[in-house]
């Protein structure tokens, strides 16, 4: 099978996120899970995102609300997900050196948060906590940590190793105090997500007034995206197959960063503030980060991996360090008291 960049109008798509018509279907694509999806990005907005969504997301009636069957999350994010997704050199995602890796992350984080918001303590609640390591890192500093995580094999994780009070289901779903909350993270998480703007809107509801949100994602806009969407667009299918001779990576399921059905969107900075600004918010400060970077984005080195990849991870600390281009960004938001 060929996969080719496209660039149609295709008015029968509304953007799930602004509602403008006339979308622009960018790239066919693969998904892992064997099933054809689109890269679509929204001419209004500019958030990309994937048409359609993966087949145990339901879509209600008036088309904009949308649920997971639980055993759809179960299938995505088990144990292989934790195995092959997040090692370096063989390392897997609950291997003891990276998960002291996130203690620190947490550690830098939380203190980076604290300068530029002031609140230093309180209560806290991570979507998609995973295995509940950066949590952790939080209650040790003094904070009343809650955990919210869809992954059976994740959240028993956190539960069990840290005794970690996580609640395992749909972020959006789940009975959960309003008004509770001092600050609430996501930290790359929003972009697994059938429908960002309602979990964001869920999030305003939940932080106390003058609490603190922290959204971390990818970012459309990165220097290292756009050159690679751009390479793949004068090369073609060449451009799959060489990577995948050269790097063993596929290709023919990815966007830039987006790989449905695990990436569902991929925002960039105006697509966030869009969107937190129509749920409320009021944006205290936002950046780009590359893979790397020690307090954002600590677990990836840039100097480890194939030759091609370091290249390519050079090009995104470029794009960060010149342009605000990095391959994710940062946004720090607070509900008005």
């Amino acid at each position: 099978m060929v996969f080719v960049m496209k660039h149609d109008r295709d008015n029968g798509l509304v953007c799930r996120l602004c509602g403008a018509a006339s979308q622009r279907v960018v790239m066919q694509l693969h998904g892992r899970d064997g099933h054809a999806y689109r890269a679509v990005r929204c001419p209004a907005c500019a958030i990309v995102y994937s048409d359609p969504l993966p087949s145990f997301y339901a879509e209600n009636a008036a088309g904009s609300e949308v649920d997971a069957a639980p055993d759809g999350y179960a299938s995505l994010y088990d144990e292989d997900y934790y195995a092959s997704n997040w090692g370096e050199e063989g390392k897997e995602y609950t291997d003891s050196a990276k998960q002291d890796l996130r203690f620190i992350e947490a550690d830098r984080q939380r203190e980076a948060i604290a300068a530029i918001t002031g609140v230093k303590r309180g209560r806290m609640l991570d979507v998609g906590c995973g295995d509940g390591s950066y949590l952790e890192g939080f209650r040790r500093a003094g904070w009343e940590v809650y955990g919210v995580e869809v992954s059976p094999v994740a959240a028993n994780w956190a539960r069990e190793n840290f005794r970690l009070p996580v609640l395992e289901g749909e972020f959006e779903s789940l009975r959960l105090p309003p008004g509770f909350f001092d600050l609430i993270r996501m930290k790359h998480c929003i972009e697994h997500l059938p429908n960002p703007h309602r979990a964001v809107r869920r999030v305003f509801e939940l932080l106390r007034p003058g609490g603190i949100a922290v959204i971390d994602t990818d970012n459309s806009n990165g220097l290292r995206s756009r050159t690679e969407i751009a390479i793949r667009g004068c090369l073609g299918p060449f451009a799959i197959k060489m990577v995948k001779a050269l790097m063993k990576k596929e290709l023919a399921g990815r966007y830039g960063r987006l790989t449905p059905p695990i990436h569902l969107y991929t925002f960039n900075p105006a697509s966030m503030r869009r969107m937190a600004g129509n749920c409320g918010f009021e944006l205290i400060d936002m950046h780009s980060v590359a893979h790397g970077d020690p307090v954002w984005f600590p677990l990836v080195s840039r100097f480890r991996g194939h030759p091609f990849e370091v290249a390519f991870r050079m090009l995104d600390w470029i794009g960060w360090k010149c342009a605000d281009r990095g391959e994710a960004f940062v946004s720090i938001w607070r509900r008005p008291k």
